[in-house]
C-alpha cells in the first residue's frame, strides 16, 4: 500500500478511525468552536495564497526582465 496514493491514504485513515474508541458526540459548543477554527484556518490559507500569488508575480516580472536582457544583449 502506497500512502502517496490518495485512495490508499483515505482507506488507511478510515481503518484507523474505525479502530479508535468512539468519542462522545460533539456538543453544540464544540461545533461552533470547530466552525470558528475552520473559518480562521480558511482565512489564513487565503492570506497565504495572496502572498504566494504576489511573490509569483514578482518572480515572473524578474524572469521577463532577465529574458529581455539576455535576448537583446549585444552578440559578439
Amino acid at each position: 500500500m502506497s500512502l502517496t496514493d490518495p485512495d490508499c491514504l483515505r482507506s488507511a485513515a478510515e481503518v484507523r478511525l474505525k479502530n479508535r474508541s468512539s468519542p462522545s458526540p460533539p456538543t453544540e459548543v464544540d461545533g461552533r468552536r470547530l466552525c470558528l477554527e475552520l473559518e480562521v484556518h480558511k482565512l489564513e490559507l487565503e492570506l497565504q495564497n495572496e502572498e504566494l500569488r504576489a511573490h509569483q508575480a514578482g518572480l515572473e516580472t524578474g524572469i521577463d526582465r532577465h529574458t529581455d536582457l539576455h535576448d537583446f544583449a549585444p552578440k559578439d
